[in-house]
């Protein structure tokens, strides 16, 4: 069986909780080898692992290397990538990239807002379904 983007995602991830930022980025970086091309969960997970690892440079380039290959920086790639240079110390940095997200409209209020709009409408089929 060849491994898909979900298995490296949860790779990644399980290198995430485990605080190992390299085999991260490492497992991140052989995705092209395989054929496979990072989509925006990838980057979003490395880049925590980068910032929870104490990597802050290296989680910054990873999120400019989602602008460069076009995928969307959500908000979660954003606040990942905040919270590695609030780790370091680096409170001008943070500050800067929530500049930087609230100028191009990624809000964590926008994104909660959709979350309970996605929730409600769930609500609501669920009960449209009921009913029928």
């Amino acid at each position: 069986m060849q491994p898909n983007i979900y298995c490296f995602n949860s790779a990644i991830s399980a290198c995430e909780r485990a605080g190992q930022w390299e085999s991260a980025v490492a497992l991140l970086d052989s995705m092209a080898e395989m054929g496979l091309a990072p989509n925006a969960v990838t980057f979003t997970v490395a880049i925590s692992a980068c910032g929870k690892g104490g990597q802050p440079e290296t989680a910054m380039s990873l999120l400019a290397a989602m602008e460069a290959r076009g995928l969307p920086k959500s908000v979660h790639a954003y606040t990942a990538a905040v919270s590695a240079l609030e780790r370091s110390g680096d409170a001008a940095g943070a500050l800067a990239l929530m500049d930087e997200m609230e100028k191009k409209g990624v809000s964590v209020r926008r994104e909660r807002e959709r979350e309970r709009e996605t929730e409600a409408c769930a609500g609501f089929l669920l009960h449209l379904s009921s009913a029928l």
